[in-house]
């Protein structure tokens, strides 16, 4: 191979250098900044308390001959004294002593508050065991307004409200009983737990 061709070949060479060196080192020193802001939000706890009544209760119900079950609904979106209807009022009648639970609920001002009820609980006559000894509470169903008494504030599908602008509100839960044929008379009781959050 001649002097002249490994001069030329050389010379290329140092050309492809020149061109290539500067991309490469304008893409290894290349480098850009950006900004986000940053920020937290400080919140006080959610507390819920079992208010002044004793809890969820039916009342005094008087069992009849039943050829088939009965329910007793508790409702408390109805009004916020609550109302108690029967499927079956010559089965078995309501009488006094009905009410809702009504707990109190406190938190942060304007947050979404998620509530959690219970599917279904089991109320016992003594300890319970047997088909004529329990019965069942299910559909449960939670009304909360403010302090002041006014209009229900939970959407019922998604059992989600706004706490009011002074952070208070109260928390009311009924639910329906089934009063099968085969119940025994007496005292039958249970306990359910209502949970809060935030959304």
């Amino acid at each position: 191979m001649s002097n002249l061709s490994q001069r030329s070949k050389y010379v290329v060479a140092l050309a492809l250098a020149a061109l290539l060196s500067p991309v490469a080192a304008r893409a290894a020193g290349e480098s850009d900044t950006a900004s986000s802001p940053a920020k937290a939000k400080l919140i006080q706890p959610l507390t819920i308390t079992l208010g002044s009544s004793s809890g969820l209760d039916f009342g005094i119900l008087i069992k009849n001959t039943l050829t088939a079950p009965v329910t007793i609904v508790l409702d408390p979106r109805l009004s916020q004294s609550s109302s108690i209807t029967s499927s079956n009022l010559a089965g078995v009648t309501p009488l006094s002593g009905n009410h809702d639970a009504h707990f109190n609920v406190t938190g942060e001002p304007d947050e979404v508050i998620q509530v959690a009820l219970p599917a279904s609980i089991t109320l016992k006559k003594g300890a319970g065991g047997t088909a004529a000894t329990e019965m069942t509470v299910n559909s449960f169903q939670a009304d909360v307004f403010d302090a002041a008494g006014g209009a229900n504030l939970i959407n019922d599908t998604s059992k989600q409200f706004t706490m009011p602008t002074d952070g208070s509100a109260v928390l009311e839960v009924g639910g329906t009983l089934t009063v099968d044929p085969t119940d025994a008379f007496g005292d039958y009781t249970g306990t359910f737990n209502v949970t809060v959050s935030y959304v």
